[in-house]
């Protein structure tokens, strides 16, 4: 089995997640906690690659279009119109990351 990306539309990759799971797929959704715009003192949690999640499949005709056709999911991430393989070893250091939180939120994170 191997992971894939899965381009989901705005907002709905909580959604898409507990669909897929309800289909018996394996998904990992990396979120994030950041300030809340609504309350100053409050956090949200969000996904930390908004419109993306990941799945994990044997993929073949019927699991692509499973997938596919799941409501909210707008398509793969591909090449030359195939699902792009994400190497485990890649998957493995999203999930391994001890403070995902501290991922930089802006250019001014990243400079400093």
């Amino acid at each position: 089995m191997h992971w894939y990306l899965v381009y989901t539309h705005s907002l709905c990759e909580k959604k898409v997640t507990r669909q897929l799971r309800q289909k018996g797929f394996e998904t990992f959704l990396p979120v994030v906690e950041r300030p809340s715009q609504k309350n100053p003192q409050g956090r949200v949690t969000v996904p930390l690659f908004p419109c993306y999640l990941l799945v994990q499949a044997e993929m073949n005709a019927s699991t692509y279009l499973k997938i596919l056709k799941t409501n909210g999911v707008v398509g793969f991430f591909r090449n030359n119109a195939r699902p792009v393989i994400i190497p485990d070893e890649q998957v493995n250091d999203i999930k391994n990351v001890k403070d995902i939180n501290h991922f930089p939120n802006s250019k001014e994170d990243i400079k400093a």
